[in-house]
């Protein structure tokens, strides 16, 4: 599925192409043809949610988490109204704390990046939620409907040595084909590592299946013929690194 950019005479309001390969392969809010109205697949009556698997970072010294995302609420209807949001917390409670949030709109694919302390004391359970959203507010004009587009990508989380500030491991940067995929994906990663696996998963979070890394083979193919059509995280753990890309199964 390609993430297109969507175009009306002159205005942009949604990215044509990722943060890395400009190929598309994003988690992003809805895409359609160029050239058609900028409300065609934003988001509309509510909440576009992504909501990790839990991580466990209690190994980590200092872990760091870094992502890119790219957002716009300043089109259309009631401008700069709607607030996007990045939450983080302990998956063992309840309780969100926000790192990231706003309501200016930003074009461009902006890096984000904090300490795990800077919020929270926990490292076992990490889990993070990206909240784009348009709810139905009856005192605005439209019921406060706008034209909302978000996206992220390249998320990692890799440990920081506390003294000198240097990533401990350099975070890998897999490639992972075809996107979409059918019957299988074909993941390539930088080099070999003993330890770590590759997991796929909804985007609630929910696991459905997992391979282990070895000390032999940077090549690994991911059976997908059971899985339901859909979009998808794979979520790669070697070392004190995690990567996680979103693909998209059709059958």
């Amino acid at each position: 599925e390609s993430h297109v950019r969507v175009d009306t005479g002159n205005i942009v309001c949604q990215t044509g192409h990722d943060h890395t390969s400009g190929s598309g392969k994003c988690l992003v809010t809805g895409n359609t043809s160029p050239y058609v109205g900028i409300n065609t697949a934003d988001v509309d009556y509510g909440k576009t949610t992504v909501i990790t698997p839990a991580f466990d970072l209690s190994g980590y010294a200092n872990p760091v988490i870094e992502y890119y995302r790219w957002y716009g609420n300043d089109m259309g209807n009631n401008p700069k109204e709607d607030l996007w949001q990045v939450q983080l917390r302990d998956s063992t409670t309840p309780y969100w704390k926000y790192v990231d949030q706003t309501y200016q709109s930003d074009y461009n694919w902006r890096r984000r990046i904090f300490a795990l302390k800077e919020f929270l004391g926990s490292r076992s359970n990490i889990q993070l939620k990206f909240t784009a959203q348009d709810p139905s507010e009856s005192g605005l004009y439209d019921n406060g409907q706008s034209t909302v587009e978000a996206a992220v990508d390249d998320f990692f989380i890799y440990d920081v040595d506390p003294a000198t500030g240097v990533a401990v491991q350099t975070p890998l940067k897999a490639d992972i084909y075809p996107n979409p995929a059918n019957e299988k994906l074909e993941i390539n990663i930088p080099q070999a590592y003993a330890t770590g696996n590759i997991s796929i998963y909804d985007l609630s979070g929910k696991q459905f299946g997992s391979m282990a890394l070895n000390s032999s083979s940077t090549h690994y193919e991911l059976d997908t013929r059971s899985l339901s059509p859909g979009h998808y995280f794979i979520i790669i753990r070697s070392g004190n690194t995690i990567q996680s890309q979103q693909v998209v199964i059709k059958h």
